[in-house]
């Protein structure tokens, strides 16, 4: 089970992950905790900052369906 922060407007990424058993926590949570980060970069100075306080895959959302998203996160997480 891997703990994913999904930025607000995700909902299907959120429901996707939630369904197949992971925790879905906010991005402006403590980031040192999770395996992975999706969000929309539309804030290019919030995914920035995002990247300087976690180690965890920050993985853009931007066009993707929550399957291709998801698919990368597995693939990155293995």
């Amino acid at each position: 089970m891997w703990t994913v922060a999904v930025e607000e407007g995700l909902s299907p990424v959120r429901e996707l992950l939630a369904s197949q058993g992971h925790r879905v926590v906010d991005p402006k949570t403590n980031l040192g905790d999770v395996d992975a980060v999706v969000l929309t970069g539309g804030d290019d100075d919030f995914l920035g900052n995002e990247r300087t306080r976690t180690k965890a895959p920050v993985i853009d959302a931007r066009g993707r369906s929550a399957d291709s998203i998801v698919q990368e996160i597995s693939r990155r997480l293995g």
